[in-house]
């Protein structure tokens, strides 16, 4: 009975979501990071009517009698949940039960689809949308007659993801490899692959008057240079200090799996080719955008593929999830290490990981300047723990003051902006600043304001000599 539960599909299954849990009970996610997450749920506090926004989804779930906190972290679950299922049923459809539990085990320790359950935001849930569309799709090719219901169904799954962000926009290419799960050609795969066609010419975004994808994202042209850039840009991202999705070794696993696993013929060695094209041309595409987040939905193909390379090579599995346990384990300490430099949160007590995997983590707090408020968690508890009803902030890059002002309101209270062009009449020297400061602790409210920091501008140009004016005068008040 324990050898059957250790060697069942499921086992890996169940593991992945008590790990991931246990991960995010443990690591202090009080400053609320993730891509524009906040501007979403502050959009959604003020009441904001914009379809096909999270902030609306926020809105849907908060009228059914749940908090913020509750829709702002249930979504993000329900995203990791349906694109760990996805992925899983995409591997059933090209290999059975045995590529399913494979990929489970892989997937159990890939840091990357953990941190998309540590962010709130759309990113998460446009990840989950597309990969459990795709897996659908894939799917629907090996059961012939439900397999008619199960693309149009896939297909809703993509359009709403692509609808909330076009980042999932690689992912249709994955689909496009559906086909090379069909085992023996009759009319029924006749049929499903036209419907399959059908269904991506519905979902595919606009093109621009220029073909370009809306949304920035460039169709680069057939030649090797995207091929060769986009592999060496893969290459060179744990000098970037993003190491973790281990994206080339994951494309040589891919390829092998394709020739080691390509049956009477080369069909799925053509399919494990284009897959990891996919990745790489992607990598080319995305540019300084580069980013483990924005890589992981056209990296369907490549982890559904590879799966299969376990039936073959079956005591190599092993050696790999161990060396993705340990990539985890260094993942998690340096996530926590350079989260307690930048946001201030607290640090998670866990033993050091060994020093080879954790020597792949350079030192670059970048990545977070996309994530989270430098800074963000202290800022939540000084808001927490002062008596003031008001908060007060000036404007921030990016639109990092809605992370101060969710805040403020998961707290009850209310907000405004020390914007230059309403509180000063005619520049914004220190005495419109001492007049601004005066003001507001007459009132008794909380002012909070962005300090220096090295290299990095965190106020928009125009306004800098507002935030120094503004610094110069709390520098003087009593309760600073």
């Amino acid at each position: 009975m324990l050898k059957r539960i250790c060697t069942a599909w499921y086992t890996p299954c169940l593991l992945f979501f008590v790990f991931h849990y246990l991960l995010w009970f443990c690591l202090d996610l009080s400053d609320i990071p993730g891509a524009a997450g906040t501007l979403h749920l502050y959009e959604s506090m003020r009441g904001s009517q914009r379809p096909y926004e999270m902030s609306s989804i926020y809105q849907w779930i908060t009228r059914k009698g749940f908090s913020y906190s509750f829709a702002m972290w249930s979504t993000s679950f329900f995203g990791v949940f349906l694109g760990f299922w996805g992925a899983m049923i995409g591997a059933w459809a090209y290999d059975g039960k045995t590529a399913m539990r494979s990929l489970a085990w892989i997937l159990l320790f890939w840091p990357p689809i953990h941190l998309y359950g540590w962010l709130i935001g759309v990113d998460s849930l446009v990840f989950g949308l597309s990969f459990f569309g795709s897996g659908l799709i894939w799917a629907a090719l090996r059961l012939r007659f439900w397999g008619l219901l199960l693309i149009p169904i896939g297909g809703v799954f993509l359009h709403i993801s692509l609808l909330l962000k076009l980042i999932t926009v690689p992912i249709l290419l994955c689909v496009l490899l559906a086909p090379v799960v069909i085992r023996d050609w009759n009319r029924w795969n006749t049929l499903l692959v036209a419907l399959l066609l059908v269904t991506l010419v519905s979902v595919v975004p606009e093109f621009s008057s220029d073909g370009k994808l809306q949304g920035g994202l460039r169709i680069p042209e057939v030649d090797w240079l995207p091929v060769a850039m986009g592999w060496d840009r893969l290459r060179g991202m744990p000098a970037m200090g993003m190491p973790e999705g281990k994206w080339d070794q994951l494309i040589i696993l891919c390829v092998l799996a394709g020739i080691i696993c390509r049956r009477k013929s080369f069909f799925r060695t053509i399919g494990s080719v284009c897959a990891s094209l996919i990745l790489i041309v992607l990598a080319f595409v995305l540019e300084d955008r580069l980013g483990t987040r924005l890589l992981v939905p056209s990296s369907f193909g490549v982890l559904v593929i590879l799966s299969s390379l376990f039936r073959k090579w079956v005591y190599f599995l092993p050696i790999v999830v161990g060396g993705l346990g340990l990539e985890m384990w260094a993942f998690v300490d340096q996530f926590q290490e350079r989260r307690v430099s930048w946001a201030n949160t607290r640090s998670m007590n866990i033993p050091r990981a060994p020093s080879f995997w954790r020597a792949q983590y350079p030192a670059n707090p970048t990545i977070f300047r996309g994530l989270s408020l430098y800074g963000g968690a202290q800022a939540r508890s000084e808001i927490e723990n002062t008596p003031s009803s008001m908060v007060y902030s000036m404007r921030l890059r990016d639109g990092r003051e809605n992370s101060l002002f969710v805040y403020a309101h998961l707290e009850g209270k209310e907000t405004r902006t020390l914007d230059v062009k309403h509180c000063c009449v005619r520049s914004a020297d220190e005495k419109c600043a001492k007049e601004v400061i005066a003001s507001i602790v007459q009132k008794g409210g909380l002012i909070l304001i962005p300090t220096e920091v090295d290299n990095w501008d965190r106020v928009y140009s125009n306004e800098k000599r507002w935030n120094r004016a503004l610094l110069k005068e709390i520098r003087k008040q009593k309760s600073y």
